[in-house]
């Protein structure tokens, strides 16, 4: 019932590769020297049929010989320190034991065999690999930039060097990535792979001086590099695929290029019993891309929503949103651009510039105009040549007064030239009143003495499209009272004339809208009404006359693109369906033109 640490020890190992029963349980002979009698061991654990049971079992026992051996080694110890082995009974030897296996973790994953580590420079240190792969050779990547010390420069730091205190480093010694470097290039043992990128958004992107420093001791770097280069956008070589998807690439490459190659044929046979979704879905791509090519895309590919997925785009398109004429010209021009700004509710990021943007701009434009005619409407002028006078003595005040606290209201900074962007501004708008009071562009069209009745005007209406509501809201820059009537005028920023082509396709059904908006108004009827271009000329154009048999049924066919867009978007169709191409885009700006198909798929005309 008693025995050496050793003589247990010996015991165990017989039952190594077993289960190990509790000894104060077990019917075993103890380590009394009765070790010629039978053990009844239990079945292996090498023959259950899990290998995630037998992985656990090995990586158990392994742990428990570990912790045998932390034994042995220290009674080992001690005997050497003249401290005689005592005996140990069954339980003390227990004791022990679980006290030693207490301390002991259990690796369930001990080798690397067939792994890779993935790791920052300074934590692959000392950790010796077959082979190590080092990335980022570049400038601004590895070595990292050194930042400016927030607190001391490095004269300082050299200057304060006390006998009596620990000396400063510099900012070089303390990012010392070169000797790094030199750590990590010594512990592979059989292969060092160096690489970097070679170009950054397009532009030749500078080596590292480590690369430098490594390329200088090969005459014939040159050569190696050219051999090992990965060309941008150029698709792994087959013999280099690892993941299907790479298979599938090098195929694509390989058989487009060279259509009877007998090593891609194969892969593809391979790759078709291993992978038949993977190879189903391309197919199935290359279908439906060579159609958009051919401008015959099958309509279920092209723009439309998953029907499962149409109820989640109601609180955006639903009855219960609301929609501006921004909203349907957008999607007049294009369901794809309106898709993308606002159902997934992307935003270009644009960098910064100093000075005013064009929106900025257009703020200030309507701002003066709108103060301007607002001192018309309270002084119930009229707009005609008589009282023109008048409102150009009031015009300098209003415009300095706006463009004085601008910076701040709108957010931009003044630059140098702000004085004359100023100036320029006022002379347009002033140039602006002059063309409007000597009626030589509205009369044209609405002729009459005309006042101010209202400025900013906000609507919000409720319209019925085909059983369902469509709730139109947002403002009117200005509306004149011409006899009985009125009239809507819309101020725009370009010099670029309106056309009633871009009305009856849905591209710009501002007035239109206005004109429905306002027709439940019950004091005045609606003569109509146009856009009046700030720059350039100062031209109205894009008129419609409510009381033109062309201009009724142009208003009508407005009203039909509004309720086709509105529907469309709530069935969840967003087509790239441009009506006109401008210099290969929808439009002749277009913040999605670089992930849109429309410039490849519809190359070689235009839709009229």
């Amino acid at each position: 019932e008693t025995g050496t640490l050793d003589e247990y020890v010996r015991w165990l190992e017989r039952l190594i590769g077993v289960d190990i029963p509790d000894p104060d349980q077990t019917d075993e002979p103890a380590p009394n020297g009765q070790d010629d009698q039978p053990l009844t061991l239990m079945p292996t654990i090498r023959t259950h049929a899990d290998e995630t049971i037998i992985s656990r079992d090995i990586s158990a026992l392994d742990a428990l010989k570990s912790a045998l051996k932390t034994l042995l080694i220290t009674d080992d110890l001690m005997a050497s320190l003249g401290n005689a082995t005592p005996t140990l009974t069954r339980e003390g030897f227990h004791t022990n034991l679980k006290s030693a296996l207490g301390g002991q973790s259990i690796n369930r994953t001990p080798s690397r065999f067939g792994q890779v580590l993935v790791t920052t420079a300074t934590d692959a240190r000392g950790l010796p690999h077959q082979h190590v792969f080092i990335i980022g050779l570049s400038e601004g990547i590895f070595p990292a930039p050194i930042k400016a010390d927030p607190l001391y420069l490095d004269s300082e730091r050299e200057a304060m060097q006390f006998p009596d205190r620990p000396r400063l480093p510099t900012q070089a010694e303390r990012h010392a990535d070169d000797g790094l470097f030199y750590e990590l290039i010594s512990i592979p043992t059989e292969t060092l792979t160096l690489s970097r990128p070679a170009y950054e958004e397009g532009k030749a992107w500078l080596p590292s001086n480590l690369w430098r420093q490594v390329t200088a001791i090969f005459s014939d770097h040159e050569a190696l590099i050219t051999a090992d280069r990965q060309p941008l956008g150029e698709p792994a070589m087959l013999s280099d695929a690892i993941t299907s998807d790479e298979v599938a690439t090098a195929i694509i490459h390989t058989l487009t290029q060279h259509p009877t190659d007998q090593t891609a044929l194969q892969a593809l046979a391979w790759l078709t019993d291993q992978a038949p979704e993977l190879v189903r879905n391309i197919q199935l791509g290359l279908t439906v891309e060579s159609a958009r090519y051919t401008r015959t895309p099958d309509p279920h590919y092209d723009g439309n929503i998953q029907p499962d997925l149409v109820p989640a785009l109601q609180a955006i398109v639903g009855e219960d949103a609301v929609w501006s004429a921004s909203r349907l010209n957008l999607f007049g021009d294009c369901g794809f651009r309106f898709f993308g700004r606002y159902v997934l509710g992307l935003k270009e990021l644009l960098p910064p510039v100093e000075g005013l943007d064009i929106l900025q701009k257009g703020n200030i434009y309507h701002e003066i105009l709108e103060e301007v005619y607002q001192f018309i409407r309270a002084n119930q002028l009229t707009i005609e040549e008589p009282t023109k006078a008048l409102v150009l003595e009031q015009f300098d005040g209003i415009a300095d007064a706006v463009l004085d606290r601008a910076p701040a209201q709108y957010g931009f900074r003044k630059d140098k030239l702000w004085d004359y962007e100023r100036e320029a501004i006022k002379k347009r708008l002033r140039n602006f009143i002059e063309v409007d009071f000597s009626g030589e562009q509205i009369n044209k069209y609405f002729s009459g003495k005309r006042r101010p009745y209202a400025l900013e005007h906000d609507y919000h209406v409720i319209e019925d499209i085909d059983g369902q509501k469509l709730r139109l809201v947002g403002f009117i820059d200005r509306i004149d009272r011409v006899g009985d009537g009125l009239i809507v005028i819309d101020y725009k920023s370009g010099s670029s004339p309106k056309k009633t082509h871009d009305i009856k396709h849905g591209r710009d059904l501002q007035i239109a809208l206005y004109i429905r908006a306002l027709s439940h108004l019950e004091d005045a009827p609606i003569l109509g009404g146009g856009f009046w271009m700030l720059g350039g000329e100062q031209k109205i154009s894009g008129v419609i006359d409510t009381n033109d048999a062309t201009h009724q049924e142009l208003t009508e066919q407005a009203w039909g693109k509004i309720s086709d867009a509105v529907q469309q978007a709530r069935a969840g169709r967003f087509n790239v369906a441009p009506v006109h191409a401008e210099a290969g885009k929808c439009h002749q700006y277009c913040e999605f033109a670089k992930m849109c198909r429309f410039s490849i798929s519809y190359q070689g005309g235009e839709d009229e």
